[in-house]
């Protein structure tokens, strides 16, 4: 019997078809014939962060922008931008740490609850 270019692949005559793999992931099982979306996919909640640091940056240059502007108009130098942009970072700071921090604490401590 001769080797055939088709010998191998699946579904050719003669070789048995490989069952796709019943977990994805994490271990977790997998539904036939659906997409798994999870944490396991994706780019891992890179997303999340990113769009929390622009945030923070679009927060500061707002807040500088809008000390310069005030120091135009009452001729105080470069103080209310110095000011603007650093409450402005305590401000991204603070939200993102109660998004990131106390915000799960208080979800797990609900989830706990009876």
């Amino acid at each position: 019997m001769r080797a055939s270019a088709t010998d191998g692949l699946p579904g050719a005559q003669g070789t048995p078809e490989r069952e796709a793999p019943q977990s994805v992931g994490r271990g977790r099982p997998r539904s036939p014939g659906k997409l798994h979306a999870g944490p396991a996919t994706g780019l891992g909640g890179l997303e999340r962060y990113a769009g929390y640091g622009l945030a923070m940056a679009l927060a500061v240059v707002a807040g500088g922008w809008a000390g310069l502007a005030l120091d135009e108009w009452l001729g105080t130098a470069p103080l209310l931008a110095i000011l603007g942009g650093l409450s402005a970072a305590g401000a991204a700071t603070y939200t993102i740490y109660m998004r990131l921090i106390v915000e799960p604490a208080r979800k797990a401590e609900e989830d706990q609850a009876p």
